[in-house]
Formats: structure tokens, C-alpha cells, sequence
């Protein structure tokens, strides 16, 4: 969807400096993948976002969200990665 849908529906306005920081953040994690640019920038839930929001089992649930919180490259430079 439009990043400034995901903006409405998420509570913020179409320029909100939060929001922007929100995409990023789930980008980072790896939630959600981005394409385009400007005007046309678009986000979606990525592979692995679909699959935790499917995923029914509670543990696998759980080894994905470890998973998304070392994900961040940012993370693991300062970790020794």
C-alpha cells in the first residue's frame, strides 16, 4: 500500500517525522519491505511478517520474533557481527 495509507491508518499525518520513523523501524526488523520512492513509495508485509501473523503455533510464533529482534544490522555491527 502507499506509505502514506499505511500513515492514515497507523494514526499519523502524511508528513508525521514518527511515522517515518515507524516504516523504518519495521523495515529494519524486517516486518515489512518497502518499494519505490517519494510520491510512490509503497510498504507491504514482508515474507517473514506474513509468516508470524499466519503462524498459529505459539513457539514458532516465538522463534520469529527472536528472530526479527537480531535482525537489525545496526544490532548485530555493535554485537560483533
Amino acid at each position: 500500500m502507499p506509505v502514506k495509507t499505511a500513515l492514515e491508518v497507523w494514526g499519523y499525518s502524511p508528513k508525521s517525522s514518527g511515522g517515518f520513523q515507524t516504516v523504518s523501524a519495521l523495515k529494519m526488523y524486517g516486518l515489512i519491505d518497502d518499494a519505490g520512492a517519494n510520491e510512490s513509495r509503497t510498504v507491504g508485509l514482508s515474507y517473514q511478517g506474513k509468516l508470524y501473523f499466519m503462524e498459529e503455533r505459539e513457539e514458532e510464533q516465538s522463534k520469529l520474533l527472536r528472530e526479527f529482534a537480531v535482525s537489525p544490522k545496526l544490532l548485530n555491527e555493535g554485537m560483533g557481527g
